[in-house]
């Protein structure tokens, strides 16, 4: 009798041990299934936080008020082929989408009052009532720092002119360029003559304190002019490897004060300097056959084109403009008003 109760004892402790046992290896696993489920977990999410913060969505409208870092992009998936791409932009310098309507004021410094100066209340080369600018290009000297500190009030971005490429006597930082940098007289400018872009180590230091004050009035970009001596009578055999040498040195000092940097005109180099400038300004592409490599090299690369003609007639050269994706304008040769926008 005693023996059989202690078989039975043992025979009820072997099953409790088999349980127990069990429960172990079970709780074991568990460990492993939820060591392995946390670790496919972390790494999905590191791969989604890696990835490019990029997607699009199908634009309500025409999209015409999309501004920078969304843009308009061809979609085959999207209804009317365009979807809306949001892009984290490369840096903190201001850069202009796409389809950015502009005025452009020089003659004089920029009256904000003025519908003329402020180019509003227009219409497109239809007749049709045209979107106010958003961003201004005008005179880094003539314009006060309260001007561009209005036009900011008014949510527009504004563009700082400087001709980096010409002595003009005007200025008042005229006396600063010694004469052996001063070549040629442009032709049609009284006053303003070709520079040496070959000797950065006298021009730098000046076009360095013209973008300081470009920065300190509060600008958003600068427009450096007249920069294709290379290809023009300058009274210098400069060559066009020098001649993008210096251009870009530009683009990097207006970038080093977080201002964004315009190409303007130099149409042949745009393949060797698309890259180093955020956007391009250009005169005339229409009327000289010219506007091809804005397209490729700017637009396609989602880098805005702000355009001027002065004597085509816009309905030669607006639908193109137009479905290419340029801002382009028809204004008077002096640029002091009388904007006429394609779009």
């Amino acid at each position: 009798m005693f023996y059989e109760s202690i078989v039975v004892i043992k025979v009820k402790k072997n099953k409790i041990m088999k349980k127990i046992k069990g429960f172990a290896q079970s709780k074991h696993n568990l460990v492993i299934f939820i060591a392995i489920f946390t670790l496919i977990s972390i790494t999905i999410l590191f791969i989604s936080r890696a990835a490019s913060p990029s997607f699009s969505i199908e634009p309500e409208s025409t999209a015409s008020n999309i501004q920078s870092p969304a843009t308009i992009i061809d979609d085959a998936n999207a209804s009317g082929g365009k979807a809306i791409q949001f892009n984290t932009p490369s840096s903190g310098r201001w850069q202009p989408a796409l389809n950015s309507p502009f005025m452009w004021l020089l003659a004089r410094p920029l009256n904000t009052a003025s519908a003329s100066d402020m180019g509003t209340g227009v219409t497109n080369y239809l007749g049709n009532p045209a979107p106010d600018p958003l961003v201004y290009s005008i005179d880094g000297f003539d314009n006060p720092a309260s001007t561009v500190t209005a036009l900011h009030g008014m949510g527009k971005k504004v563009i700082c002119y400087l001709s980096a490429g010409s002595w003009e006597d005007w200025r008042s930082d005229a006396g600063s360029f010694p004469d052996p940098v001063k070549g040629s007289n442009l032709d049609g400018w009284p006053g303003e003559r070709w520079l040496d872009v070959r000797q950065i180590s006298i021009l730098g230091p000046i076009m360095q304190k013209r973008m300081d004050m470009c920065k300190s009035k509060g600008f958003d970009a600068v427009e450096f002019d007249n920069v294709d001596g290379y290809s023009n009578d300058s009274g210098f055999d400069i060559t066009a490897t020098e001649q993008i040498t210096y251009n870009k040195y530009l683009a990097t000092q207006a970038h080093n004060r977080g201002l964004s940097a315009a190409l303007k005109n130099d149409v042949d180099q745009i393949p060797s300097l698309w890259q180093d400038f955020d956007f391009a300004v250009n005169e005339q592409c229409n009327q000289y056959d010219e506007c091809r490599d804005y397209k490729t090299y700017f637009i396609d690369n989602n880098k805005a084109v702000f355009q001027i003609e002065y004597s085509v007639q816009q309905s030669k050269f607006c639908p193109t403009m137009n479905t290419q994706n340029f801002n382009s304008l028809l204004m008077p040769l002096n640029l002091d008003g009388g904007r006429k926008p394609c779009r």
